[in-house]
């Protein structure tokens, strides 16, 4: 089975599962809790991406379903025309990104890796374009991306998914351009790289009596016995949908320090 009917089946089965377990019943029927956003001040809607902080953009949206929506039933009669905006560094863009997106970088445009193998800048990314350890920055001021943003995607209306490595950097900017006006923002939840999931009786260990105990640790989601890239659950990896790596003229980056395409 080819990687793009694999993907396709696969997306189609997120509705299904998503009515096989609903989402969990946190209070009892008939009571309304506020949000941990609205508890706090931090924001008016939720707190349902990863990194617990609160927005005021549409949603969330999967991987699987972003990439039916952009790539799958791209061009189809009476389908919208939503647009990814890739917002990871340069080097990350073009190590790999989703078909058709377009790369608007914040909130920042270059790392600059910290040296950590012998053969200079050349083994100090991750294949994914990611410092291994990180470095000085090359910011991306917020204004300088709602503006960038607006020279490539005019309409408000038009639906948008942000997107970076673990879905931490793709809220700042959902935040940014709901603020500046676009109606329908959404973020892509797990990222393009993901994260290792979290799960009780992982690991094992011996407890006080010198009996074996397991405790909680990452997830092996390929069962192959190893806990790798591959067993991180955002689009590239475990997910397993397509990606490229050519840098189209239309979709690339082209503004303050666009060269940083090529500096590695």
């Amino acid at each position: 089975m080819n990687i793009l009917k694999k993907s396709v089946i696969y997306a189609l089965a997120i509705p299904a599962i998503t009515l096989v377990f609903p989402a969990a019943v946190w209070a009892e029927e008939g009571t309304e809790l506020p949000s941990y956003c609205e508890a706090t001040g931090k924001g008016d809607i939720f707190n349902e991406n990863r990194r617990g902080l609160c927005g005021d953009y549409a949603s969330e949206i999967s991987p699987a379903e972003a990439f039916l929506n952009t790539v799958v039933n791209r061009g189809k009669k009476g389908k919208e025309r939503p647009v990814i905006l890739d917002v990871r560094s340069t080097p990350e863009y073009r190590a790999g990104h989703p078909q058709y997106s377009y790369n608007a970088p914040s909130p920042f445009i270059y790392q600059y890796c910290n040296d950590v193998g012998e053969l200079g800048s050349q083994d100090d990314r991750r294949p994914d374009g990611a410092c291994i350890s990180g470095g000085d920055r090359i910011a991306q001021p917020a204004e300088d991306f709602v503006s960038y943003v607006e020279s490539i995607v005019p309409d408000k209306d038009t639906p948008i998914y942000t997107l970076c490595r673990t879905g931490s950097r793709s809220v700042g900017a959902a935040e940014l351009l709901t603020k500046a006006g676009y109606a329908n923002v959404r973020n892509i939840w797990e990222g393009f790289v993901g994260i290792n999931l979290i799960a009780d009786n992982q690991i094992p260990v011996l407890d006080d009596e010198g009996n074996v105990v397991y405790e909680e640790g990452p997830v092996d989601l390929n069962h192959d016995g190893q806990l790798t890239d591959e067993d991180k659950n955002g689009w590239r990896y475990h997910q397993g949908l397509p990606y490229e790596t050519k840098l189209k003229n239309k979709q690339k980056y082209t503004g303050n320090f666009a060269d940083t395409y090529y500096w590695d």
